[in-house]
């Protein structure tokens, strides 16, 4: 019940690039405090600008990209646990929330590859890549993929999880 220190647990998770952790540390801010308090006004405004901007950027709401992030994570933990139909599933699933969404692109594609479908692979690389020609993970992935057989897959042990956006601006 100690608004101050959910607001400072929302200023750390942005500086941590963890959005998530900051809309849900900011809402609890909200839920909280009283509506005319200094760190209310400030979360409300931090909030709005947030909403402002992801919905700029892929047409979501807050919620829908909570929704669509909850997906995505419990999708990578398939694919991590080498559930890659499943993990497809999910990936496929954020994409209909966020079409523009060149992660779930990438994953998606590299699920393809370790199913042994090299064409598919491919197709959602060249997607990640016409969204974010900088995301590297695709690059990386798509050189992979383009020298393989058909029909060959990734093999299970070549799985590497890089944060790429978070590197990004962390390098900045």
């Amino acid at each position: 019940y100690f608004v101050q220190a959910w607001f400072n647990k929302g200023a750390s998770h942005t500086k941590l690039l963890d959005i998530r952790g900051t809309i849900k540390s900011y809402q609890k801010v909200l839920e909280l405090g009283n509506g005319e308090d200094d760190f209310v006004i400030s979360a409300r405004e931090l909030l709005r600008d947030l909403a402002t901007n992801i919905l700029r950027d892929s047409g979501l709401s807050l919620d829908q990209y909570l929704q669509s992030m909850d997906e995505f994570d419990r999708a990578f933990s398939d694919m991590e646990n080498r559930r890659y139909e499943k993990a497809a599933s999910g990936f496929r699933n954020v994409l209909k929330l966020d079409r523009k969404h060149a992660q779930s692109h990438g994953n998606l594609g590299l699920c393809y590859a370790y199913l042994g479908e090299k064409q598919d692979a491919l197709s959602e690389f060249d997607k990640a890549l016409e969204i974010d020609p900088d995301y590297e993970p695709a690059l990386t992935n798509r050189r992979l993929v383009r020298s393989l057989k058909e029909g060959e897959k990734i093999p299970d042990n070549q799985f590497e999880v890089v944060d790429h956006y978070k590197n990004v601006v962390a390098s900045k």
